[in-house]
């Protein structure tokens, strides 16, 4: 006879049991829900009644728990999340045992994005008490991100023009056979009789249309203003600087694109070819953590560098007690050379070590670049260089090598050549190269181990929302992992144990 222990799955608690003995105390699970104790949840309970007259909602810290456990176990979709919480234990106790459905969590999640948001700076506060971050010097780097929305949905500037007339054709068409019946005198609508989604349809498209106008307008002022530039250089250096640039084009040439489904993604060119998405930026500390986040629609990341290390800054003091605090240097790849922004940053106080722009084409250097180009300015001992490590190097290698033979320095391609191969000090290659080992990881970690490819949200807005949520999880994870959180789950252990045994003795 076997000595087996039989549990029928019929059998009933006999007494009530512990979710708390569950998980074993050092499990995520916990320590998200002792971070989530210490929160203040005002913006959240202010949504709802206080006189106690309505219905009952939810807690919203385990609502939020859920949220921040799913994010950080990889479970972005709220459907899944419903699942998990009827066969996940650390989903479970989190609910208290509970079934949310996806709605209810998907609702959350969108309507109080600002404020889950806002919960970064909480967790980068805790970690930073905790001795965790380590921001003297940061990195930024960007990763694209697939956005919720198909690229078969992208509409051109001749095909949303050519929607708009049919819709305004139907619209005209219905206007006449009401008129007919009706009469003329008895009101009007701009787009009359037309189903709800017709209309909803038509102001979506008016708006994309709207937008690709106002930015090729936009586009041509910019080449407006080059050109003049360029003949105001050309007159005073008497020397023409090639060929003449293109003339600014103020009408659509029709190859503009917006996507129906979500009109604010742009189709954005990553290391796996063309994707529907977001560029999402990221600044980290030494350490890998993440210090400020942000995601934008722009293709490429050149005009990042100043709003993200600004975000860098006004997080960094708002969690440390000293308000002067600054990083002492931030690192970027040549993606963000930007030499109006590199000078606008010069008075910062952060050493700014960026590659310049390597172009493959020496003729198609961009505008703000130009100062690549005119070796001359570098020469000059007056000229500021916000880019200590880096410019300051290559003026005094391009003043050492051409100057002092007294000939002018020009931008021709063998000496712009010789200049771009130093686009890094070789004093500072060092300090440099750690960019790779601070900020790629993190993007490791998030899109592999976390596997966040795609968002779930539409709209720039609700995307930031989202990715501030992701880059919290990172946060809440990675800090766990290195058992920055285990003082604070003491602090709550021991005050819900002495809660609990106030309430025994009463």
């Amino acid at each position: 006879m076997y000595n087996e222990l039989k549990l029928p799955v019929e059998q009933q608690f006999l007494l009530p049991c512990d979710m708390m003995e569950w998980l074993p105390e050092d499990s995520l699970a916990y320590t998200i829900f002792h971070i989530v104790s210490t929160m203040d949840l005002g913006e959240f309970y202010g949504k709802y009644r206080k006189d106690g007259i309505g219905g009952k909602f939810l807690d919203p810290a385990i609502k939020l728990s859920v949220l921040y456990y799913a994010y950080c176990t990889g479970i972005y979709s709220s459907r899944k999340i419903e699942e998990k919480i009827h066969y996940d234990i650390g989903f479970r106790v989190l609910a208290r045992n509970q079934s949310i459905d996806h709605i209810t969590l998907a609702r959350f999640r969108q309507e109080f994005k600002e404020p889950i948001a806002e919960n970064f700076k909480y967790i980068l506060k805790i970690l930073e008490d905790a001795g965790a971050i380590k921001a003297g010097e940061i990195a930024l780097d960007g990763t694209k991100i697939k956005a919720n929305a198909s690229m078969e949905k992208n509409k051109g500037y001749n095909s949303i023009r050519k929607e708009i007339d049919q819709i305004l054709q139907e619209s005209q068409r219905i206007d006449e056979e009401e008129d007919k019946l009706y009469g003329k005198d008895n009101g009007y609508e701009e787009l009359p009789g037309l189903p709800k989604n017709k209309v909803e349809r038509f102001e979506l498209l008016n708006k994309m249309k709207e937008e690709i106008e106002a930015e090729q307008k936009e586009k041509a002022t910019e080449q407006e203003d080059k050109i003049k530039s360029r003949d105001e250089d050309e007159k005073q250096n008497g020397k023409k600087r090639g060929r003449k640039p293109k003339p600014p084009q103020y009408e659509s040439e029709g190859k503009e694109k917006r996507n129906t489904t979500d009109p604010e993604s742009r189709i954005i060119k990553s290391r796996n070819g063309l994707i529907q998405g977001y560029n999402s930026q990221v600044v980290a500390s030494e350490n890998q953590y993440i210090v400020a986040h942000d995601v934008v629609n722009d293709q490429n990341d050149r005009y990042q560098l100043e709003p993200m290390l600004f975000k860098a800054i006004e997080n960094l003091r708002h969690i440390n007690e000293n308000k002067d605090i600054l990083p002492k240097r931030i690192l970027a790849d040549a993606g963000y050379w930007a030499y109006e922004s590199l000078l606008s940053l010069g008075s910062t106080g952060v050493d700014i070590l960026v590659s310049p722009r390597n172009e493959h084409k020496f003729s198609e250097v961009y505008e703000y670049s130009r100062i690549i180009l005119d070796m001359d300015d570098f020469c000059r001992s007056t000229y500021p260089a916000p880019c200590r490590a880096l410019i300051q190097h290559v003026a005094t290698w391009v003043s050492n090598t051409y100057c002092k033979l007294d000939e002018k320095v020009t931008g021709s391609k063998e000496i712009l050549k010789q200049v771009m191969g130093k686009k890094v000090a070789e004093s500072s290659r060092h300090i440099y190269s750690r960019r790779k080992v601070e900020v790629e990881p993190v993007f490791a970690q998030i899109k592999t181990n976390m596997s966040f490819n795609k968002f779930s949200m539409r709209g720039k807005d609700n995307s930031k929302a989202e990715w501030a949520l992701v880059c919290t999880a990172y946060n809440i994870k990675k800090g766990w992992m290195n058992g920055m959180f285990s003082n604070l789950s003491q602090t709550v252990r021991s005050i819900l144990e002495n809660s609990t045994q106030k309430a025994s003795v009463c």
